[in-house]
């Protein structure tokens, strides 16, 4: 188990966060944009919604800002309808931490470090999907990844089993 405490506290520690992107050459090429359906569709489940919803809007704002931007915590919290009452246990620092404990973030010196795009879903994880996503990630895993980014979600609709 990652150690959690000592992100939280650096995070707690740099407000505003200054943000900058995490580059992997590997993922770059072969992931799937932040943004995309698939990252929507079958990350959601592993990050839960609202780190989800934090990494796509830093996605989305690294694409404008490619040299990276501060990150004032509070006014993000808001916007994302979490508190923040500064420290490390606030709810914006977890959902920051969580990036970092599943690799979608590093700190980085003085900086904290965004994937724009992420990897497929690695096998300890597709096995912890809800079945119908399960077996619809195993279904669309042989096609090649998403570069796009949809204008709209499709409906995730479970089957009847």
């Amino acid at each position: 188990m990652k150690d959690h405490a000592a992100p939280m506290r650096w995070i707690a520690d740099h407000d505003p966060l200054q943000v900058v992107r995490l580059t992997d050459p590997v993922i770059d090429a072969l992931g799937h944009d932040a943004r995309s359906i698939y990252v929507e569709t079958y990350w959601t489940p592993v990050l839960g919604p609202t780190s989800l919803i934090l990494l796509r809007r830093i996605a989305g704002w690294l694409e404008t800002k490619p040299d990276g931007f501060p990150l004032p915590l509070g006014p993000t919290a808001a916007a994302l309808g979490i508190g923040h009452r500064g420290g490390a246990n606030s709810p914006m620092t977890r959902t920051l931490t969580r990036l970092v404990t599943f690799g979608m973030a590093a700190i980085q010196g003085d900086a904290y470090a965004v994937r724009r795009t992420l990897p497929p879903l690695a096998r300890r994880h597709v096995m912890r999907l809800p079945g119908h996503l399960a077996e619809r990630h195993r279904a669309e895993s042989e096609r090649p990844a998403s570069k796009t980014v949809a204008a709209s979600p499709q409906p995730v609709v479970a089957s009847g089993r």
